[in-house]
């Protein structure tokens, strides 16, 4: 059988590779790591409540059964740890959220990952109304994750480091490079990619070990390090990290955390969203693609690329809402 090739290292790209290596699947990954960040530089936070909106991701139960077992083979199998069981503790900024909280934890299908209501301890953050705490919620450390993949496909020389052109695809290519599929014929229109951006903080009087969420994360990585994050931007869609981006960022992070810190790295990605806001696989042209997981890749991946894979090798159908043949 003929390897394939997976054009893109991204998330998209690693998590379809992991699934084809757990089937046996020849293939290898063709990158170009220096051209998008997204992935690289992306929270990683798997969670399925939308908490501003307080709604579940669509299909969430089905996405969440084969999301943890997936990244707990993984780890041990390249024996590193990436995947973090880690509360998010969301800060209500009325009585009212936190009675919708209280309300929206009473349904079954939002009883497994929304927990109960706490009060602030900190002096340090601003949440007079309490804090809603989730469950069965995690954050995937991408960087760690795509930096050992990587290392494991290159003992097995299946890693290049190139470029394939569109017009060098052929019946064994799968597209999995991000907003970067913009550029290669397929209709712009599809793709409303966002610039996000992030900063790395130092600050010692921050003593929460679970993320925090109100109008940014504050996500705690070690060493007194946070992750700060993140903004959306349709302007300047470039790795490049703006002045703009990280005012915006401290004016939010002031609002809930009044100690003192210092502002270690800025980064910046290009989300590669969906104009309906759902990831494109299938069929395209001669070869295929598994692109578009957006923010939410962390949690969307391992179930779509076993749906992808059973499209690719047994010819089922794929769901219609993610078959990239709803736009062509």
């Amino acid at each position: 059988m003929k390897p394939y090739r997976i054009i893109g290292q991204g998330l998209a790209g690693t998590i379809l590779s992991m699934e084809m290596e757990n089937r046996g699947i020849p293939h290898r990954i063709i990158d170009e790591p220096q051209l998008s960040a997204s992935s690289r530089v992306a929270a990683g936070l798997v969670n399925p409540v939308v908490l501003k909106r307080l709604r579940l991701v669509y299909e969430a139960n089905l996405f969440y059964q084969a999301l943890p077992g997936f990244y707990r083979k993984w780890e041990q199998k390249i024996d590193t740890s990436f995947l973090h069981s880690a509360s998010i503790q969301h800060i209500f900024q009325s009585q009212g959220e936190q009675n919708a909280w209280l309300e929206k934890s009473e349904n079954p299908a939002f009883q497994p990952f929304l927990g109960e209501v706490i009060r602030n301890n900190d002096p340090s953050i601003q949440a007079p109304y309490g804090l809603g705490q989730t469950q069965n919620t995690y954050w995937l450390d991408t960087s760690t994750l795509l930096d050992e993949y990587r290392s494991y496909l290159m003992a097995k020389d299946r890693y290049e480091n190139g470029k394939v052109h569109t017009d060098q695809a052929n019946e064994h290519d799968i597209w999995c490079t991000g907003h970067l599929f913009r550029q290669t014929g397929l209709p712009e229109n599809i793709f409303t990619p966002t610039r996000g951006e992030l900063l790395l903080i130092h600050a010692e009087e921050l003593k929460f070990q679970n993320i925090i969420h109100a109008g940014v994360f504050i996500l705690p990585v070690g060493n007194d390090l946070f992750k700060v994050g993140s903004t959306y931007a349709w302007d300047n869609l470039s790795d490049t990290p703006t002045d703009k981006g990280r005012k915006s960022l401290e004016s939010e992070l002031k609002k809930i955390f009044r100690g003192n810190y210092s502002v270690v790295e800025h980064w910046a990605g290009v989300r590669p969203n969906i104009r309906d806001r759902k990831p494109i696989i299938g069929k395209w042209q001669q070869s295929y693609i598994f692109n578009g997981l957006g923010s939410r890749g962390t949690m969307l991946g391992p179930r779509l690329a076993g749906i992808f894979l059973d499209f690719l090798t047994e010819q089922k159908p794929i769901p219609a809402e993610y078959d990239i043949s709803r736009f062509i």
